[in-house]
């Protein structure tokens, strides 16, 4: 059966690119395409064809989403990360002070925290991951691989991340009320042994 032609037929970001040959079979009046291995031994079966070029290419696409329906495996997840930039003594005997140094926030001159989540879908298929929104649309890219990490979703779990994204949230905004006052205000208020406490402390807004 003489080969009529070599195709790239593009699937998805998933899957990616095959090169595949096609075949002509003057006496049948078919066209066929082999299979790649890997699909080869997932589906059972050489290749596929139609009595038309591009019916070929068809049944070709048809092929590799049965097989990877066969190979995806999905599961809801929380994607997170955490990064900071702060430096402190933790601990000090003596000569020994030990130290915590975290620099992963490269915008931020002080202290800051930098904290991510998000409720998605991890598909695997055939050993690759990828991570698609609640709505389906594929998520390009990730916040920043080496520090991003994933967790099976429970609602608790969900709860749990928002309630921290809230608290961190509301601290913000008392920082940033207290920080743009009047000049003359924080002052008074510092001088006078005001404390900016975080939300939720039993004491906060009283002074020494």
């Amino acid at each position: 059966m003489p080969k009529v032609s070599k195709e790239s037929i593009y699937i998805d970001h998933e899957i990616g690119t095959f090169t595949v040959e096609v075949y002509f079979s003057a006496k049948h009046g078919t066209f066929t395409i082999k299979l790649p291995e890997r699909v080869k031994n997932i589906l059972g079966k050489e290749e596929v064809g139609s009595d038309t070029f591009d019916g070929a290419k068809i049944e070709f696409r048809k092929a590799v989403a049965d097989y990877k329906q066969a190979l995806t495996a999905e599961r809801k997840v929380i994607r997170y990360a955490f990064k900071a930039k702060a430096e402190f003594v933790t601990e000090k005997n003596g000569d020994d002070w030990k130290w915590f140094d975290a620099n992963e926030v490269s915008f931020a001159r002080g202290t800051a925290m930098d904290l991510f989540y998000e409720v998605c879908i991890e598909r695997t298929v055939d050993g690759k991951k990828a991570y698609y929104h609640l709505n389906g649309n594929f998520i390009a890219g990730h916040y920043e691989e080496d520090k991003e990490k994933t967790m099976d979703w429970t609602k608790e779990r969900e709860a749990f991340f928002e309630a921290l994204k809230h608290g961190l949230e509301l601290s913000i905004m008392k920082a940033h009320k207290f920080f743009n006052a009047n000049s003359d205000d924080i002052v008074r208020f510092i001088d006078s042994g005001g404390k900016l406490l975080l939300p939720g402390s039993t004491d906060e807004g009283e002074k020494n």
